[in-house]
């Protein structure tokens, strides 16, 4: 299973680095890849079609967009 996730962002490739530690943190058997497009942040999450990976999925999306939030809150302040 393959899920993009798109989140335009100012300084995109700060927002990347700040969060690049992360990635490689994933839960085991999901891949983690970002990268920068202009000013979007895409990160690609991929894991194996199996109905337990799903919900890792799903977590580990939800993860990436605190993380993204907080950096972006952190930016501003």
């Amino acid at each position: 299973m393959r899920v993009v996730l798109e989140v335009e962002v100012p300084d995109c490739r700060h927002v990347r680095d700040a969060l690049a530690p992360d990635d490689e943190q994933a839960p085991p058997g999901i891949g983690i890849s970002s990268t920068c497009v202009g000013e979007v942040l895409r990160y690609v999450v991929e894991a194996p079609q199996e109905p337990r990976m799903v919900l890792r999925v799903k977590n580990t999306v939800d993860d990436l967009l605190r993380h993204v939030k907080a950096v972006l809150g952190l930016s501003r302040g």
